[in-house]
């Protein structure tokens, strides 16, 4: 409300800061495990920085992004849940499992 009614300046100055302090909170989020070397908390850390985007929009009286926006991150959030998105992803892991055989080319220039 305040940002109403001071001037643009200091507008773009509270949404930067809502951005960077954001992105603050979500580094936290983030746990790297040390044994396996995986990072945890990815996802989460993202949506948090994007629903941020989605309430500055709305602050701002973009509705009609705002409301796109959430749509897009529920599809993007969900579309794991969709069965025809499990069976391309099992058909793709399943062939990435699967080990390559050299070709006579690829021999030969082993053997050299």
């Amino acid at each position: 409300m305040v940002a109403h009614y001071a001037d643009n300046n200091s507008t773009a100055r509270v949404v930067a800061n809502i951005i960077t302090g954001v992105g603050f909170l979500g580094a936290g989020l983030i746990i790297k495990n040390d044994q396996t070397q995986e990072a945890n908390g990815l996802t989460t850390a993202a949506n948090i920085w994007a629903i941020s985007a989605v309430g500055v929009a709305v602050a701002f009286g973009f509705y009609v992004i705002a409301v796109g926006s959430t749509l897009l991150l529920y599809l993007m959030l969900s579309i794991n849940n969709f069965p025809t998105y499990r069976k391309w992803r099992k058909k793709i892991q399943t062939k990435d499992s699967k080990p390559k055989q050299q070709t006579d080319t690829e021999v030969n220039r082993l053997d050299d």
